[in-house]
């Protein structure tokens, strides 16, 4: 066989066996975070370019 149809037929192999664990997976009930989102949203945005490229990290 061709190596087209090797990787073709190992790829099917591997959808294969994955779709039923996708079915068959633990339910995770996440909690919800605590902190509130408001303000934070309307909170002004600046962009400054000072020519450097470093990120502006606690300016």
């Amino acid at each position: 066989m061709t190596p087209l149809v090797d990787v073709m037929l190992v790829f099917l192999i591997i959808f294969l066996v994955t779709i039923p664990a996708m079915h068959n997976a633990v339910k995770v009930d996440l909690p919800h975070a605590s902190m509130p989102t408001a303000g934070w949203e309307n909170r002004p945005r600046e962009r400054r370019d000072s020519g450097e490229r470093q990120p502006l990290l606690g300016r």
